[in-house]
């Protein structure tokens, strides 16, 4: 599944489960908070393409099983967006320091 795949499959999650109790809800106000679900996970980075996808899929792992009645959409991003945070600093190795070279002429 590419990235691209990742963040809909996410988003639309993200969306099905904040509606969960609302399934009366307007078509315009699922679409709009797919929209605004689906720049979130858009912003979440973990470097090389494969990592950011598997850390997505993580970070719903970790917090889908919170949100069993569902609940607001921003409530449901922050929680992913602090999963997918928590899984980069816990998982990925530092990134390299960035040497610097002497001056030619020190």
């Amino acid at each position: 599944m590419s990235i691209q795949e990742t963040r809909m499959d996410l988003a639309v999650r993200l969306v099905s489960r904040a509606f969960r109790d609302s399934p009366e809800a307007e078509t315009a106000l699922r679409l709009t908070g797919f929209r605004e679900a689906y720049a979130a996970l858009a912003d979440l980075d973990a470097g090389d393409e494969a990592w950011t996808e598997d850390t997505l899929a993580a970070a719903w792992e970790l917090v889908a099983d919170a949100w069993p009645r569902g609940g607001p959409l921003e409530v449901l991003i922050r929680d992913l967006r602090a999963a997918h945070r928590t899984l980069i600093d816990t998982a990925l190795p530092p990134p390299e320091v960035q040497r610097r070279k002497p001056r030619r002429d020190a």
